[in-house]
């Protein structure tokens, strides 16, 4: 005799996130990039993506990202956040984490070339200024003429020569 056939009744269900973190450093200079990990439960979710967005975009902005991290990079100063954001058939799940930007502020400034530079009368030359430490927030210097009669000196850093005599460039 043949045995009646079984019936068994299969669920399948979503393994939709149901907690999402970030987590790494809180803070990143101007120009320079950090990387964020995103974790999330249950680990086997059946969730496919992660979008992350900013809050001020002019302070930070993302250099790439997927399922397990977001690369931002620093702008400018400030603090703005990121928000990682899940959305799946159990709605939106997201995580916002601050990051600051901070000011930082020139330690020492070296001007090449670093020796005395003769130059005619209507002759120009191109003076760097270097600042230390790197990702100072404004690398912008001001220049100055102790003596404009003999060498004037552009916002640039380029120095005409004006007049006969001797006079200290600074920035």
């Amino acid at each position: 005799m043949l045995k009646a056939a079984e019936d068994r009744l299969v669920s399948v269900t979503n393994k939709n996130i149901t907690n999402i973190t970030l987590s790494g450093e809180d803070e990143v200079k101007v120009g320079s990039n950090i990387t964020l990990t995103t974790s999330y439960s249950p680990v086997d979710t059946t969730t496919s993506s992660i979008l992350y967005e900013v809050g001020d975009s002019s302070i930070i902005e993302i250099v790439s990202s997927n399922m397990n991290q977001v690369v931002v990079k620093g702008k400018k100063v400030g603090t703005t956040f990121v928000r990682a954001i899940s959305t799946d058939s159990d709605g939106v799940k997201s995580e916002r984490f601050y990051i600051t930007v901070p000011n930082v502020m020139p330690t020492s400034i070296t001007i090449s070339p670093s020796t005395t530079q003769t130059i005619s009368v209507n002759q120009t030359i191109q003076l760097n200024a270097t600042l230390l430490p790197v990702g100072v927030s404004n690398p912008n210097v001001l220049w100055s003429s102790d003596d404009k009669n003999i060498a004037k000196v552009s916002s640039s850093g380029i120095v005409t020569g004006v007049s006969n005599g001797t006079t200290t460039i600074r920035c």
